[in-house]
């Protein structure tokens, strides 16, 4: 049986594949929040990451994809969001990040590595077909900041909205 269309594993294998040098695994990991598992340096399931040791880049699906019919075939405008939020703990309280810099240069490029794929994201193609969705973008939106620099731990929310169709070619 083949699986599920999963946008929030399409954002973390995204931002794997085009954040810039390879730090996963060793200071930076993404996490699965949905099926809580950490992905980075191999998958495994844990209540959360320790900020001590790394920074984190997790995602979890925000809500039910909204769909809108379309005319009277069964086909759908179909809206996905996925939350990214990406945390980390400053030296000061014996996390990895120098300064509200260093961290600001990982949520951008976690950002950038979205905005990559930007135009027709490839999300599973090879899922089930029963529900599957056509992405024709993937933008991102809400950025929003819940750091506590003076407590030494920084955060950065932020949405990647997917837009496509069921059934596109019917």
């Amino acid at each position: 049986m083949t699986s599920a269309q999963d946008e929030v594993r399409w954002v973390l294998e995204t931002i794997r594949d085009n954040y810039p040098g390879d730090p996963f695994g060793t200071q930076l990991v993404r996490r699965d929040m949905d099926d809580m598992l950490t992905l980075d340096p191999e998958p495994r399931r844990e209540r959360s990451v320790d900020l001590t040791e790394r920074a984190v880049i997790a995602a979890s699906h925000d809500g039910e994809a909204a769909r809108t019919p379309e005319g009277t075939a069964p086909r759908f405008d179909v809206v996905t969001r996925v939350r990214v939020r990406v945390e980390a703990a400053h030296r000061g309280e014996h996390g990895l990040v120098p300064d509200k810099d260093a961290f600001l240069q990982i949520a951008k490029r976690t950002r950038a590595a979205i905005d990559a794929e930007r135009v027709f994201p490839t999300v599973q193609p090879d899922a089930d077909p029963v529900g599957r969705v056509t992405y024709y973008n993937a933008l991102v939106s809400d950025l929003e900041s819940n750091s506590r620099e003076g407590r030494g731990y920084y955060r950065r929310d932020f949405i990647v909205e997917l837009r496509g169709k069921t059934n596109p070619s019917q």
